[in-house]
């Protein structure tokens, strides 16, 4: 008989039970969705059509198959069904005539595929956006393009079992599938190979389902579990089950049924979020910026440093920036729209500007704040005016090490640095003027090192700004996060308490909450048209406030929570876990109280903005790789506007500038192609380019800016004071450029022949340490054996070039191969010749070992390469590739760590972290193998310590018995405990002090 059951409000409802007469099983059933039917294939190898439910499941008509069949399938596209049997794959087709309504098509076997003879064909799936078909067998996928039934290109590798199951994701091309190993693989698309393998199940995996909503997939196995991860392979949830399972099937975003040897049921996930934007990294802050009145954007940043800006509405990425290494470095950001700038401070007095007009962002210029380097810029605060007769500026403010606030921008405008506090300034928040009531001014908040929350309102005159003092808070305890709201000032304590500070009224009266959270509180948000907070806790749980403490809703993620705000005015929620962001929306979580405020107020829906082109600059032209820096000078002020100024002057500058002759500005790292000859080499060669001048000012931008199309006028031209005069436009843009576009062709063109090629950074610079080791390889020696002292130095190869009569071009081209050559072979006669002393010895040791290094670096098991190939980076590297399940590619970590410890000296940085992954491998419970790989490596290392018999007693107690085994051989050859009291002893003598 067969039983169908209908859904009714989330319940299962017995709709009829059709008997029928039969002496054959059914073992596998496909519903065919164009033509109505069912399609079972029985134990008797044969195919039997029934109608739909409305046609009370008639029998139509059967058909004999070649073979057993292993697989079915049916394709919509091309309304067939497939059928995997052991050799080869069978194409059905329907057709309208009663005596033949399902017909074979087409057979694909070892004749006209890579299929081999006696090969079961386990599974078999299709995709519509490839037109392509994949079938597991045996423990290889083979492609197919199901319109022209051909073979395509297989898949190069193979899994630990036989493979079971398969899901394709056409968003990242990526193929998921599971073995009867309980391993899961991941396949690239495009390169037909295997990426990634890790253990999720102890039996085999009989079930795979994307769930692209929220950016994960589902596992079913004979383990009677049902496992959620994401993407990066870290499990969410797990569901245990009666018994062993057989089959997960999608019914909805939500709802799976799951099928068991007996029964069946569903079940229904409950997501309330939504991916929002698959930033595939940790998120380090995350807020809206308003940019006008009807369009906003999301300002994200991630903790590998990349800037980037999502639509608050659809979620796209707008634009990103360049993975600058400074960005690593960054302590706050602010975002002006207007000038479409990005200012990153970096703790120091220099202050890093992006250009946000296109993608990726490129660096700007350099703005230095103050003289003393100690007096860096630690926060950032941007404050709108939008109340102004003349103008809506965006205000820069900047917290500074000596516990001033300085205005930075616009220029236009000037204002004295103000005194806030006794310390460093660590955090700043501000409400604009459309943020407060109406007439009001806007404030700034600031708390520092000596525990002050410093309040302040922003007073504008013409173009002057001041800053006039409002309240002082001073707090008993260190506070992590502040946010100035309307009438309160709202802080998380250290101990991860909500204080909220009424500043309205006097005296100044604080309310505290309980323990928000039971972790660390990663983020803190405020909605002022619903007035309620938002909280997020490294633990997974967000939390909505009232501004009296009430908490009105929490709400609980799987896995690690690294930043919640509010996209919108609605309330609509944006959460930063497992690495992506995801969308909650404020249904799911407001009351019908707020809902209600919500429909009164009227929120109107931010504009919807189109990402920008994704066009990155070349980085081979010179013209653009050097970045200017400019001087904020606070004793000058500006009562005009420059802009207006640029067109009535002769000169296209700011007043406050001034044109001082130098040399280039010094950088923190070499220069993309003219850094890669030797110095010596290109000294003569930068002798003859005009150096661009060192720049001035107060608040200036780069002049190219104000060049184009502007009139000259020489009404006023006795205000200019320069110490070189400026002769043109075009003089002033390629000073500031640094070099012209006629220098750098012919620079390319002279010395491109003899640039060495290095991983090079996506800012187009290359590292220090790889310049040094080019250098040291090919310098020129100031003489040689046997040879004119003064022939081969570098000094007097520009000399030699005038001797020759030779100029810019191909000539000098010619006569500098012929030198270098003339080098090289004279360099090798000194080599023939030289006897080797112990430092030469010792130098060629160390070039040995270098091999070492590139040879770890190069390996296809590394997954994360290193950028610099030294010792401190291919560590860090083998530390991100130990993140993996796989056993033999961990075993293979561990080894080029000991190899690297047995050949080089390690710093203590990098030992700490060896040992901080080691002891957190320690404590994997997914992974015995991992465990006892862990404890031996830090053995082998010499690296345990008795300040780690906290870890080893933890140890003790695992569930493993081989590990309990080995850690109690450590412990006691360790700290030679042999009994219970004496480790209890050597614990609590460890612990004293600690609470």
């Amino acid at each position: 008989q067969i039983k169908v059951w209908l859904q009714n409000d989330e319940q299962l409802v017995k709709y009829k039970t059709f008997p029928m007469e039969m002496d054959f099983y059914i073992e596998k059933l496909v519903f065919v969705t164009s033509h109505r039917l069912f399609v079972a294939y029985c134990d008797d190898i044969t195919l039997r059509l029934y109608g739909d439910i409305v046609q009370d499941l008639t029998f139509l008509t059967c058909v004999q198959c070649p073979s057993s069949v292993i697989s079915m399938h049916y394709n919509e596209e091309t309304e067939e069904l497939i059928t995997g049997c052991i050799g080869h794959i069978v194409f059905w087709s329907f057709k309208q005539e009663q005596h033949s309504f399902i017909a074979i098509s087409k057979v694909l076997d070892w004749s006209s595929c890579s299929l081999e003879r006696g090969e079961f064909v386990n599974y078999l799936i299709t995709e519509r956006q490839s037109s392509s078909m994949f079938a597991l067998c045996g423990n290889r996928i083979l492609a197919f393009d199901y319109w022209k039934k051909v073979e395509t290109k297989p898949f190069q590798g193979s899994s630990y079992g036989t493979l079971k199951c398969c899901s394709p994701y056409w968003v990242q091309r990526y193929l998921y599938t599971g073995d009867a190993s309980g391993y899961v693989q991941i396949w690239s698309r495009e390169n037909r190979n295997l990426l990634q393998e890790f253990k999720a199940h102890s039996g085999a995996i009989t079930s795979l389902l994307i769930r692209p909503k929220v950016h994960s997939f589902l596992t079913a196995s004979t383990d009677r579990s049902v496992k959620e991860w994401n993407f990066s392979g870290e499990l969410l949830q797990r569901l245990i089950m009666d018994d062993e399972i057989l089959q997960l099937q999608s019914i909805d975003d939500d709802l799976f049924l799951c099928h068991m040897p007996y029964s069946f049921s569903i079940w229904n996930l409950r997501t309330f979020y939504q991916l929002f934007n698959a930033t595939d990294c940790p998120l380090q802050k995350m807020y809206r910026v308003q940019c006008t009145p009807t369009k906003a954007r999301m300002l994200a940043i991630t903790k590998d440093g990349i800037v980037r800006f999502l639509s608050p509405v659809t979620g796209e990425l707008i634009f990103l920036s360049w993975p600058f290494l400074i960005l690593e470095k960054a302590t706050d950001y602010a975002y002006d729209p207007q000038r479409e700038e990005m200012f990153i401070a970096t703790g120091s007095s220099e202050m890093l500007v992006l250009d946000t007009s296109m993608c990726p962002t490129p660096a700007k210029y350099f703005l230095i704040t103050s003289q003393d380097q100690a007096d860096g810029v630690l926060c950032l605060q941007a404050v709108r005016i939008t109340r102004s007769k003349h103008s809506s500026p965006c205000l820069i403010f900047s917290g500074h090490q000596s516990g001033k606030i300085m205005l930075l921008l616009p220029r236009t405008f000037s204002m004295h640095g103000k005194k806030a506090h006794d310390g460093k300034i660590l955090q700043m928040s501000s409400l604009s003027t459309d943020q407060v009531e109406r007439n009001a001014s806007a404030q700034l908040c600031s708390y520092g090192t000596d525990d002050c929350i410093s309040l302040w309102f922003i007073s504008r005159k013409d173009n002057h700004v001041d800053l006039i003092p409002s309240t002082s808070i001073a707090c008993s305890c260190k506070h992590l996060y502040i946010r100035l709201i309307p009438g309160h000032v709202c802080t998380i304590s250290g101990k991860n308490t909500l204080m909220l500070f009424k500043i309205t009224g006097s005296p100044c009266e604080c309310l505290e909450t309980e323990e928000t959270h039971t972790l660390q509180v990663s983020s803190i948000d405020y909605c002022a048209a619903l007035k309620v907070i938002v909280t997020g806790g490294t633990e997974g749980s967000i939390k909505i406030w009232d501004l009296r403490g009430n908490m009105l809703a929490e709400l609980k993620l799987q896995g690690h929570l690294s930043y919640v705000c509010f996209a919108n005015q609605r309330g609509d929620l944006l959460a930063n876990s497992n690495s992506n962001t995801y969308y909650i929306p404020c249904f799911k979580y407001l009351t019908g109280h707020y809902l209600k405020t919500l429909i009164c107020k009227e929120v109107q829906d931010d504009a919807i903005e189109d990402p920008l082109p994704f066009k990155p600059q070349s980085l081979k032209r010179l013209d653009v790789v050097l970045v200017p820096k400019y001087y904020l000078d606070s004793k000058k002020s500006c009562t005009e506007d420059p802009d207006t100024s640029l067109v009535e002057k002769k000169f296209p500058v700011s007043p406050r500038v001034q044109v001082v002759p130098g040399k280039y500005l010094k950088r923190s790292r070499k220069e993309l192609t003219a850094e890669l000859l030797p110095a010596a080499l290109r000294q003569e060669v930068d002798n003859k380019m005009e150096k661009p001048p060192r720049i001035e000012a107060e608040k200036v931008y780069p002049a190219s800016e104000h060049l184009r199309g502007q009139p000259e006028d020489t009404s006023k031209e006795e205000e200019f004071s320069a110490d070189t005069p400026i002769k043109d436009h075009q003089d002033l843009e390629y000073k500031e450029i640094a070099i012209s576009e006629s220098k750098s062709r012919t620079w390319d063109k002279e010395f491109a022949p003899y640039f060495r090629k290095w991983p090079v950074a996506l800012d187009g610079y290359i590292p220090n340490s790889v310049i040094r080791a080019w250098i040291e390889k090919y310098k020129y020696p100031t003489s040689l054996p046997g040879t004119d002292k003064q022939k081969y130095d570098p000094s007097q190869l520009m000399a030699r070039f005038k001797e020759a009569d030779i100029e810019y071009g191909s000539s000098r081209t010619i006569f500098l191969k012929e030198y270098l050559d003339e080098y090289d072979e004279a360099q090798a006669e000194d080599d023939h010749e030289t006897v080797y002393s112990d430092d030469m010895c010792q130098e060629y040791a160390e070039k040995k070992e270098l091999d070492l290094l590139t040879r770890i670096a190069l390996s296809d098991w590394l997954s994360h390469k290193p950028f610099v190939i030294d010792v401190d980076n291919v560590i860090q590297a083998i530390l991100l590739t130990m993140r993996t399940d796989s056993s033999t590619v961990y075993c293979l970590c561990t080894d080029a760590l000991l190899s690297i410890t047995q050949t080089y000296t390690i710093l203590k940085n990098s030992k700490d972290d060896i040992i901080k992954r080691l002891l957190a491998d320690t404590t994997d419970e997914r992974s015995n193998w991992k465990k006892l790989e862990a404890w031996k490596t830090l053995d082998q290392l010499n690296y345990l310590a008795e300040n780690m018999v906290p870890n080893l007693a933890q140890g003790l107690m695992d569930h493993d018995a081989p590990v309990r085994t080995l850690v109690r051989a450590l412990l006691k050859k360790l700290t030679t405990i042999q009994s219970k009291e004496t480790l209890l002893y050597r614990l609590e003598k460890l612990l004293q002090g600690f609470p």
